[in-house]
């Protein structure tokens, strides 16, 4: 990382960080993480669409195992009904 070259005339402003590049693993693309948190396949974009790494946060196994993909790939940590749906498949 490098601080953001500064765009106001005098220096004055706020520093901010601009992140140029990447090394090594990202947990979030390299390791097992659930659908919600892929940085690869974003949620929003299509929750259906998964990475190999992606993991169905409802059975807790690897998204393409998921027999229930369908309607799980909507599944949030943040909802409350699909805590209960966790919990009941436990």
């Amino acid at each position: 990382m490098r601080p953001a070259a500064n765009k106001q005339p005098g220096g004055g402003g706020d520093d901010e960080i601009e992140l140029v590049g990447t090394t090594g693993s990202n947990a979030l693309a390299d390791f097992p993480h659930a659908r919600e948190n892929c940085v690869t396949c974003p949620f929003h974009a299509d929750p259906r669409k998964h990475c190999a790494n992606c993991y169905c946060y409802v059975c807790d196994a690897p998204a393409a195992k998921c027999g229930s993909w369908d309607r799980h790939c909507e599944a949030t940590a943040g909802d409350p009904y699909w805590r209960k749906q966790r919990e009941a498949a436990r």
